[in-house]
Parts: structure tokens; C-alpha cells; sequence
């Protein structure tokens, strides 16, 4: 029913969202220099993916 439907609205919505803030809130760290290098450069490729996934689902 319309109970479901609006569950998995609000569902992708809080999980794109998260992707969103943490995606963001990650870059705002790595411009502020407050993460160390090994860090990022081993994390770079798992971070490209939610962004990707984000514009997808934003054009």
C-alpha cells in the first residue's frame, strides 16, 4: 500500500542523504588537512563510488 511506498521513499532519501553528508564532510576534511595521507589515498577509490552513485541518482 502507501505505507510501503512512502517507507522506501524516506528510506532512499536517508540513505542518499548520508551518502551526501559523508561524502561531503570527507572532502571538507581532506581540504582542511586534518586526514592523514595514507588514509585518503587508500580510501580515494570507495569514496569515487558514492559520488557516482549520487549523480546518478541527481543528474
Amino acid at each position: 500500500g502507501p505505507e510501503v511506498a512512502a517507507s522506501l521513499i524516506l528510506g532512499t532519501f536517508f540513505i542518499s542523504l548520508f551518502l551526501i553528508l559523508s561524502v561531503a564532510s570527507f572532502f571538507y576534511l581532506k581540504r582542511a588537512n586534518k586526514l592523514p595521507n595514507v588514509f585518503y589515498r587508500r580510501n580515494k577509490a570507495s569514496v569515487l563510488q558514492p559520488s557516482e552513485t549520487v549523480s546518478k541518482i541527481f543528474p
